[in-house]
C-alpha cells in the first residue's frame, strides 16, 4: 500500500507539475511569444514600408535626373546659341570697326590731298591768275569779242529760264 500511495503521490506531483508547466506556459511564454510575433511582424512591416519609401525616392530621383538633364540640355543649347550670337555680334562690331578706321584713313588721305592740292594751289594761285588776266586782257580787248561773250552768256541764260 505504500507502494500505490508514493505512485499516487508521485502522480499527483507529476500533474501538479504539469499544470503549474501549463499555467507558466500560457501566462508567461505564449503572451511573449505573441509579442515577439506582433513585434516581428511589425518589423518586417517597416521594412517593407521603408522599402517601398525607398523605392519611391529612387523613382523621383530618377524623374529629378531626367528632369535636369533635359534642363541642363536646353540650358546648353540656349548658350549655344547665346555664344554663337556674342561672337557673331563681336565680328560684326570688329568688322564695323575696321571699316570706320578705314574710312578715317581714306578721309586722313584724302584731307591730306585737299591741303596739298590747297597749298600747290596758294604756291602757284598768284602767277595763274596774273597768267590768265593777261590771257583775257587779250581775247577781251577786241571789243567785238567782249559783246559775243555777254551775247552769249544772255542766249545761254534765257533758254534755261
Amino acid at each position: 500500500m505504500i507502494n500505490f500511495i508514493t505512485i499516487l503521490f508521485r502522480y499527483l506531483n507529476f500533474l501538479v507539475l504539469i499544470l503549474l508547466a501549463k499555467y507558466v506556459f500560457s501566462r508567461r511564454i505564449v503572451p511573449l511569444v505573441h509579442r515577439m510575433m506582433n513585434d516581428l511582424v511589425a518589423y518586417f512591416q517597416r521594412l517593407q514600408q521603408d522599402t517601398y519609401d525607398v523605392h519611391e525616392s529612387v523613382v523621383k530621383l530618377e524623374d529629378r535626373i531626367e528632369h535636369q538633364k533635359i534642363f541642363f540640355d536646353q540650358m546648353h543649347h540656349k548658350f549655344s546659341i547665346w555664344r554663337k550670337k556674342s561672337k557673331d555680334l563681336a565680328d560684326k562690331k570688329q568688322q564695323e570697326q575696321e571699316q570706320y578706321c578705314h574710312a578715317i584713313e581714306e578721309r586722313s588721305k584724302t584731307r591730306l590731298h585737299y591741303i596739298h592740292n590747297d597749298r600747290a594751289l596758294q604756291k602757284h594761285l598768284p602767277a595763274v591768275l596774273e597768267s590768265v588776266k593777261v590771257q583775257l586782257h587779250n581775247k577781251f580787248i577786241a571789243q567785238e569779242n567782249g559783246k559775243k561773250y555777254i551775247d552769249d552768256l544772255l542766249r545761254q541764260m534765257k533758254d534755261i529760264s
